[in-house]
């Protein structure tokens, strides 16, 4: 009789190409949960060993911030509907809805649909822009550190990104249930958590007379202000604008 050991059972063809396909979208393998679990338990530490000792045993900046990233757009999707924006929308200017409707009508477009289009347009957007915030925090640090080549900052700035998502998972969910003011507080904790962040990465890995750290500590919060102020008002602006081109309107 055979040993079942000889012959290890392979697993089938459906399941084979599953996995293939969680490998490609992902790319992240059994490296991903030491990541994830340094990232938490000793952040700093973690992020000097991969940004810039290049530690094999995690995974790489990109993979895991666009992993993250992609996790958080799926959360926000499932918690926020599509017409929340619209609905702030209705309550804020009367009018701008209005016009918007009468537009809508007008050319007998759905609203669930219009309101699905510019959700999907404003994801990518969003994701778009915050790789770009990350390349111009990745370009600040740059500057003030040109011993370290240009991708060693970015990774750094790429895990602090990760981090502030792991950070602000819980706080997702006080804002959607909107208990009081309470909702109001999550979203300040959220938009105060990614400079703290940041601050407190640039003075555990980035070692300054206390000097320069409360200079290039001051420059960094101005640039988080402007980036944060002028993305959110083109995200918003231009998801609108995409979403109503794609209709004619």
């Amino acid at each position: 009789m055979a040993d079942p050991d000889e012959h290890p059972a392979k697993p089938s063809g459906s399941a084979q190409v599953a996995e293939d396909l969680v490998d490609a979208a992902t790319g992240l393998d059994g490296r991903a949960w030491q990541t994830l679990r340094d990232l938490v338990l000793r952040p700093w530490t973690m992020i000097q060993r991969a940004a810039f000792d290049h530690d094999p045993r995690y995974v790489s900046a990109v993979k895991l911030s666009l992993a993250m990233s992609t996790l958080s757009i799926v959360l926000m999707s499932w918690l926020v509907p599509s017409e929340a924006y619209f609905d702030r929308l209705r309550v804020s200017s009367p009018e701008a809805w209005a016009q918007l409707t009468a537009q809508l009508d007008a050319h007998g477009v759905c609203f669930p649909h219009f309101a699905d289009r510019f959700s999907s347009r404003h994801e990518l957007l969003n994701t778009i822009a915050t790789l770009f915030e990350c390349g111009v925090f990745g370009l600040f640090l740059y500057v003030l550190d040109r011993a370290r080549p240009y991708l060693s900052h970015l990774n750094f700035v790429l895990y602090c990104y990760s981090l502030w998502l792991l950070a602000t998972a819980p706080l997702q969910f006080v804002v959607v249930a909107d208990l009081g003011g309470s909702g109001f507080l999550a979203g300040v904790g959220m938009i105060v958590l990614l400079p703290g962040l940041m601050l407190m990465g640039l003075r555990r890995l980035y070692p300054a007379p206390w000097l320069r750290q409360v200079v290039r500590g001051s420059m960094l919060l101005v640039l988080t202000a402007v980036l944060l102020g002028a993305t959110v008002v083109m995200i918003s602006s231009g998801a609108m604008a995409w979403t109503r081109a794609s209709f004619g309107l």
